[in-house]
């Protein structure tokens, strides 16, 4: 069907739920093998402004070094990520304006603590956001030039259809993707009262609780789909 993305889940467990995000259920994910994806979303991603994120619960003892949160792009094109020896949230662009961008931030107190994170590119510079606040930022300016494979991925990175690294131990709920870039009020109004700003490309919610896929609450069309061995488990919400 034209202008709907279709994605999915890959290696996805089941539970009831716990509260913070939607209070419902989360996807949790083993660090090894099991993700979430959607393969192509029903519009291109943004090139003068992105805001993605959501509800993390960063695990200790990642099985891999860099362990990717969030992934948007081909591999590292837009992606949140742990640091693990430096044990910093990262965020990296390869190709913004002709440069890439690679840098992070000290998560030591949220390690195993419900979070939630956001990266903005607002045409000026891109930050990340720790629990509604600026936690840290760099300048830059330009155009994001995005792979062919524009995507949204949950606990591993995209390397043109592969999933061969970066598989996160993590529990994700309520992960967004905006075309704009979201300011801090936008960004506090989701945490505190779960207003979600007008124009967002995807969103799930992940109430499902069962199955192996995850609706998009936009009416995009942007569902996920969940895959691995063993899938990723629906555990309660954060």
């Amino acid at each position: 069907m034209i202008g709907v993305n279709i994605g999915k889940l890959f290696n996805p467990s089941v539970q009831a739920g716990i509260g913070g995000g939607n209070k419902n259920y989360a996807l949790q994910f083993d660090g090894s093998q099991n993700y979430a994806k959607i393969n192509t979303l029903s519009s291109n991603l943004g090139t003068s402004a992105i805001s993605f994120g959501g509800w993390f619960n960063i695990q200790a003892n990642q099985p891999q070094s860099f362990p990717h949160f969030i992934a948007l792009g081909n591999f590292d094109n837009g992606c949140i990520y742990f640091n693990t020896s430096a044990v910093k949230v990262s965020i990296k662009f390869t190709n913004i304006g002709g440069s890439t961008y690679d840098f992070g931030v000290d998560f030591t107190p949220y390690i195993g603590v419900r979070t939630h994170i956001v990266g903005v590119y607002n045409g000026a510079k891109i930050s990340i956001y720790i629990n509604g606040s600026e936690a840290t930022f760099q300048n830059a300016t330009g155009s994001i030039t995005w792979s062919s494979d524009q995507c949204l991925v949950l606990g591993a990175s995209d390397d043109n259809g592969g999933f061969s690294g970066a598989f996160a131990k993590e529990i994700v709920d309520e992960p967004f993707v905006y075309n704009t870039a979201l300011t801090s009020t936008q960004i506090n109004n989701i945490i505190s009262t779960k207003t979600y700003p007008a124009g967002c490309l995807v969103r799930w919610m992940l109430n499902e609780g069962t199955g192996t896929s995850a609706s998009d609450a936009t009416g995009n069309g942007n569902t996920g789909t969940l895959v691995g061995s063993p899938l990723p488990a629906w555990v309660a919400g954060l």
